[in-house]
């Protein structure tokens, strides 16, 4: 699937009900701004709004969590100038970056800026209304020298202009700045919510589900609007006593995800870190102590913080150390590893995690240790 490809499909899955509105008189211009079909969710939007009290916003997500979706749909009913770059990875060189984001104030502006900082602050300063710039993939970018130019551009602008930046990870920008206030849009705000869920299978997909069955999907997706979309294609043309089977299967394969998972979040990383979280799967919480235990190894926090770095992992509670895989993407490596080991090398390795589960307890304590043993077939009630 490629990058506008991947934007459609999440696109189906992302942001209240009403059709787009057109924009209102005084015509604000928006006419980079991609296309953004779909439900909208007005919580989302309500979030996004924050970027007019702030210099900077942020939407951090990772690939398939509709971050671009949810930029396009706010930018289209913004009461602003909205003027849309999407980076690509040839753009991660000051120089290339200056002559894209000239090109971008161009958009919303009767003159192209000359390609230079102070070129592009000038015309920023003319202005006579508010303007919100959009820096989309800003991830494919993320070269210091690039996240120094923007430094520079965020902390110079004039109060007027706002940035938006959608990224898998989050911006290499020092928010310590007393000028440089900033907010957050990140992976849980993205994430649908069971009537959301509900909405989007009415409305969108006209195959809607009972509420029990939105439940389980919400849970088992996380809220994840690719894995959404994704199931939704693969019941697309089934009945609704279908529908209700597909989701009662879901528990521990994603068979409808595979592809997706293995293209957009496995294959971009090394080796190592995917055998990292392949191997450790079978854990729920991961902790470099954890893993090390596990692994025999010394270095694994490192890793971790890596895989947090890149959007894969999320820290379970703040300054815990701790890190869960999402769900969708946890069972997937876990029906690797049984592929890859078989089923005796598996229920020894899982009576291994449960092992070390007892020396370095998680979140739900022995709760995690039984469940282990029951995987492995070792615990008898």
């Amino acid at each position: 699937m490629s990058r506008t490809s991947e934007t459609q499909a999440v696109s189906r899955a992302h942001t209240a009900e009403a059709a787009p509105r057109a924009p209102t008189p005084h015509r604000h211009s928006w006419s980079a701004v991609p296309a953004a079909e779909g439900i909208l969710r007005p919580r989302l939007l309500r979030r996004l709004d924050d970027v007019l009290a702030v210099r900077l916003a942020m939407v951090v997500g990772p690939p398939g969590s509709g971050k671009t979706t949810a930029m396009a749909q706010w930018a289209r009913r913004a009461p602003v100038d909205v003027a849309w770059y999407r980076a690509v990875t040839a753009d991660g060189h000051p120089d290339a970056l200056l002559e894209r984001l000239a090109e971008t104030v161009e958009q919303v502006s009767a003159h192209r800026p000359p390609a230079r900082l102070d070129g592009l602050l000038h015309a920023l300063d003319q202005r006579d209304s508010p303007l919100v710039l959009v820096i989309d993939d800003l991830h494919l970018i993320a070269h210091p020298d690039v996240a120094d130019l923007l430094q520079r551009l965020l902390t110079s602008m004039p109060p007027h202009v706002h940035v938006l930046t959608g990224s898998r990870r989050p911006p290499p920008f020092n928010l310590a700045q007393g000028e440089l206030t900033a907010t957050v849009v990140g992976t849980t705000d993205l994430r649908f919510r069971s009537p959301e869920v509900d909405r989007l299978f009415r409305t969108a997909y006209d195959a809607p589900l009972d509420q029990t069955d939105c439940l389980r999907l919400t849970r088992h997706t996380e809220g994840w609007a690719a894995a959404l979309h994704l199931f939704h294609l693969q019941v697309t043309a089934q009945p609704p006593d279908e529908r209700h089977r597909a989701v009662r299967g879901l528990a521990g394969q994603v068979r409808y995800a595979r592809e997706y998972v293995g293209r957009e979040i496995l294959a971009p990383l090394p080796h190592e870190l995917v055998d990292l979280l392949r191997t450790t799967s079978v854990l729920e919480s991961l902790t470099g102590r954890r893993c090390d235990l596990l692994l025999g190894t010394t270095h694994s926090q490192r890793r971790l913080l890596e895989l947090e770095r890149r959007g894969v992992l999320t820290a379970s509670t703040a300054g815990s150390g701790s890190f869960r895989l999402p769900t969708v993407l946890r069972a997937h490596l876990a029906t690797q590893l049984r592929d890859e080991l078989g089923d005796p090398a598996t229920e020894a390795w899982l009576c291994d995690a449960a092992r070390v589960t007892t020396v370095e307890p998680g979140p739900d304590g022995a709760a995690e240790t039984v469940r282990l043993y029951a995987a492995a077939g070792a615990w008898a009630p």
